[in-house]
């Protein structure tokens, strides 16, 4: 199979604030493709975390529009992020004072059908260990989540 530039979208970003880099790369010839993401910490009191998905495209199974993925994600936290927390400070998120910090792990699968040329539905099952980087919240929970997106161009 022969590939030009028109069998992809390539959205390259770099996020100002967070340090955060990443690309996406969408395929509508192959079949399937693996995306590994990492935000790396730019000063003490930030996350760090690797990500890595894998995501099959419906073209392969005749559905063009739909998507299957599996996804890996590995977060820690600074040392002086991990102090300030155990201390009972605040982030964003997270901190409620009891920290007994752990790395959090993310496996995740997903499947989006696109129903409708405006409207796709995904259904998402994630597995969190450690979450909000503490052992003693889980050591397991499992977030099963479904949602609806709206392309509200394809409507006007």
């Amino acid at each position: 199979m022969e590939l030009t530039m028109n069998d992809f979208t390539l959205i390259f970003t770099i996020g100002q604030k967070q340090g955060c880099s990443y690309m996406k790369i969408r395929s509508f010839t192959l079949p399937a493709i693996l995306l590994p993401h990492a935000t790396p910490a730019q000063d003490t009191v930030e996350t760090l975390s690797y990500h890595f998905q894998f995501t099959a495209h419906g073209n392969a199974w005749g559905r063009r529009d739909d998507d299957a993925g599996i996804a890996y994600v590995l977060s820690a936290l600074s040392p002086d992020h991990r102090d300030y927390l155990a201390a009972g400070g605040y982030g964003f998120i997270i901190g409620d004072g009891a920290l007994s910090y752990a790395p959090e792990q993310i496996t995740e699968g997903s499947y989006g059908a696109r129903l409708f040329p405006s409207f796709t539905l995904t259904l998402d099952d994630q597995i969190v260990l450690n979450p909000a980087f503490n052992r003693d919240r889980g050591p397991v929970v499992n977030v099963v989540s479904l949602r609806g997106h709206v392309e509200l161009e394809a409507l006007l």
